[in-house]
């Protein structure tokens, strides 16, 4: 299933990004030390960017 022409495929990965954004957005401030940072990114990568390549691999793997 493709994002370009599935739309369902669409909903399902913006929501994820959404969801990543959000989570950046509330998390991340310049004070964060770099385990923070760290962490913070372990976090996103496998709660939101990894499952996109369950729904779409080719998208995932410009977005990795």
């Amino acid at each position: 299933m493709s994002y370009r022409t599935n739309k369902t495929t669409k909903k399902r990965i913006d929501s994820l990004l959404s969801k990543n954004a959000s989570y950046q957005a509330a998390n991340t401030c310049i004070t964060n030390s770099k385990t923070k940072r760290e962490e913070i990114n372990r976090y996103c990568r496998v709660n939101f960017i990894n499952p996109i390549k369950d729904i779409d691999e080719e998208f995932y793997s410009r977005i990795k």
